[in-house]
């Protein structure tokens, strides 16, 4: 599967941890100076020596802190809505489609597949798909999705339970058709990666860089058939 920017997602994990660290300290923080206001000391006389029970006091009280801190940040993580999502290239073959993460991989390119997929324990209501350009403007990609063949018929919105898939195609003349035209009216670069946002019918987003090029389409475009006005 694609995720979002690799490198957003390295630096999400790094923030996530200096959160936790920072939660840490605070807490840790805001202990001893409860200890201190009760009367305990870390020292003992003129002599610079641990008071040991002081010590194990703010210990044990620490311990709990985190432990109750941890519960309530998995519980927050675990009750979240997660969304993992993939932007695939589709090989028909008969009866069957192969589906590839790599463009170049495909000896053809029949069809392009958004696949979602439920990796939370919450129920996700898929409502919109969008393609977002350079100026932040939203094109929407509902009315050119189409179901795979063989299924049955299924439309946005879309209720997604745990642990469920569901697939969503786009034709390739299609998609070829959109990328020429909005890069000849400028509103995408050529070499830009195409950025899709989903919403659910919350209103919350989830996104998505495939890190493929709207030029990597435009090959694909038919110029004798009738193009899709945008």
């Amino acid at each position: 599967m694609i995720f979002p920017n690799r490198k957003s997602k390295k630096l999400n994990i790094l923030l996530k941890c200096l959160f936790i660290l920072c939660k840490l300290l605070s807490i840790f923080g805001f202990i001893c100076v409860i200890l201190l206001l009760r009367g305990y000391r870390l020292i003992i006389d003129s002599e610079i020596k641990p008071d040991w029970q002081a010590v194990s006091s703010i210990g044990t009280i620490l311990a709990v802190g985190v432990a109750l801190f941890i519960t309530k940040w998995q519980e927050t993580i675990d009750n979240r809505k997660q969304l993992e999502i993939g932007w695939l290239h589709v090989q028909n073959t008969g009866n069957m489609c192969d589906y590839y993460l790599n463009l170049s991989k495909a000896k053809r390119l029949d069809e392009i597949c958004l696949r979602f997929v439920n990796i939370g324990n919450r129920r996700i209501v898929l409502d919109s798909v969008y393609l977002q350009l350079k100026t932040k403007e939203l094109f929407d990609l509902q009315p050119i999705l189409h179901n795979p063949a063989n299924v049955l018929p299924y439309t946005l919105p879309y209720i997604l339970d745990p642990e469920m898939a569901v697939h969503f195609h786009i034709r390739t003349q299609t998609f070829s058709s959109i990328a020429h035209q909005l890069i000849n009216k400028n509103r995408v670069k050529d070499d830009e990666y195409i950025f899709i946002i989903i919403k659910d019918t919350s209103g919350k987003e989830y996104s998505i860089n495939t890190e493929c090029t709207f030029s990597s389409y435009v090959e694909y475009l038919n110029p004798s058939a009738l193009p899709y006005l945008i």
